[in-house]
């Protein structure tokens, strides 16, 4: 036995042809949102900030004069290379500074994680004053993080394969 579906059932639906802002993000109270997008301005702020005032080398790194803790997966393991995040801290500190070739030494995704931290203040900035964010700040943002997963797994398969 064939059924039959109603053609007209699909179009009473009211579906729109192209996806808008309204879809792609959920619907926020405007405080809300606000709110949200100044505690990421801070804290992409705060980042830059601490970066900044770092006392850094190639070898160890002070923020506001506490020593930067050890990594956690060298002193378990004994080795840095398995580390995907080795040395980035203190290679965006680095970039930060202005000493981009020891940086590039350290960890070359240090001078991807300063670019996403710089640019996502100004991303976060711009979506609070303009109160969201438009659809080619979305996409924008899905670049950013996209950067920063390949900042922080590029140059450990390097470390690991290559080198």
């Amino acid at each position: 036995m064939i059924s039959s579906f109603p053609v007209d059932r699909m179009s009473s639906l009211n579906l729109p042809s192209k996806p808008t802002s309204a879809h792609l993000a959920p619907k926020i109270a405007p405080k809300k949102r606000r709110a949200g997008l100044l505690f990421w301005v801070a804290l992409f702020g705060l980042a830059i900030l601490l970066g900044g005032v770092a006392e850094v080398d190639l070898e160890h790194a002070r923020f506001l004069g506490l020593e930067s803790p050890p990594c956690l997966i060298e002193t378990l393991f004994g080795d840095h290379k398995l580390c995907p995040g080795f040395g980035l801290t203190r290679s965006t500190a680095l970039v930060i500074h202005g000493h981009w070739d020891q940086a590039w030494r350290l960890n070359p995704g240090g001078i991807a994680i300063a670019v996403v931290l710089i640019g996502g203040f100004f991303l976060y900035l711009l979506g609070w004053v303009k109160g969201g964010f438009s659809p080619k700040m979305l996409i924008t943002r899905k670049l950013g993080r996209s950067l920063f997963l390949g900042a922080v797994f590029f140059p450990w398969c390097y470390r690991i394969f290559l080198n």
